[in-house]
């Protein structure tokens, strides 16, 4: 298919551009999560019950013939503190816990990482920080203070892209390989922590990217890592959020707190 346009990496960052064949896998993947998550409405849409749901209006921008007119803007306002802290035990308790490094459960750890890896024994950390926007406090050893708080909401995909590895996407898990550069991402890496990262903390036994090296968690932060915190799992998100809900007469609804619930 023809393309009218390409996906380029959030912010329109260009480190992709320095890996072969960076910024072409780049538009690949994110083509193949709407492609993905368009399938998947199909598959939800077969399973209803009538009368039917109205056609999805969701479709990728950069395919040959679809949409670009009519472009409405809609004001975001968004709270990026989990909120499935906040509701579990109250703030204060938030509050502190946001700030901790939980385990990656088992049955995570199976769904993320590549099939054929033995890695159940060993330990994956992340923050429990599921709102696409994660941080990370450092306190001054001798008194405890706050000195300073990095925060990110880049995607785990982008470095998987710059470093080199399979992502999967939607509830299948559809693979998608990225070539990367290892030496480059692991320069970025240095860069931003401060740290003296190796080309081996960043990766998993079989080679490829490890959004939960140490250097994302227990000892700095880069990017995303909650399990919850993907491209993937955003574009799947609007693309659902396309599919038109009727009442039990057949009309549409279209009040903001009816749709919620």
């Amino acid at each position: 298919m023809t393309r009218a346009m390409t996906h380029v990496p959030p912010a329109f960052l260009q480190d992709l551009a320095n890996t072969r064949n960076g910024l072409q896998e780049w538009d690949e993947f994110v083509s193949l999560c709407f492609e993905v998550a368009i399938s998947e409405l199909s598959l939800l849409e077969a399973g209803t019950e009538d009368p039917p749901p109205v056609q999805p209006q969701f479709f990728d921008a950069t395919a040959a013939g679809e949409g670009g007119t009519g472009l409405i803007e809609q004001p975001i306002f968004w709270n990026a503190f989990p909120k499935s802290l906040a509701l579990s035990r109250g703030r204060d308790w938030a509050m502190k816990e946001a700030d901790t490094l939980w385990k990656l459960p088992s049955e995570q750890v199976q769904v993320l990482m590549p099939a054929g890896l033995d890695l159940l024994a060993q330990q994956f950390l992340f923050r429990p920080q599921d709102e696409y926007c994660e941080w990370r406090v450092e306190r001054d050893a001798a008194t405890g203070k706050i000195g300073r708080i990095v925060f990110t909401c880049e995607s785990p995909e982008y470095w998987t892209a710059l470093y080199g590895g399979v992502v999967r996407i939607g509830r299948l898990g559809r693979p998608f390989t990225f070539t990367g550069d290892r030496g480059y991402a692991t320069d970025l890496y240095r860069q931003l922590t401060g740290g003296n990262v190796q080309v081996g903390d960043l990766a998993l036994p079989d080679g490829s990217y490890n959004r939960f090296n140490r250097w994302n968690s227990s000892h700095g932060i880069v990017h995303l890592a909650h399990i919850a915190n993907s491209i993937a799992a955003e574009v799947s998100l609007a693309a659902d959020g396309t599919l038109l809900r009727r009442r039990a007469d057949g009309s549409l609804v279209t009040n903001a707190d009816e749709l919620i619930g």
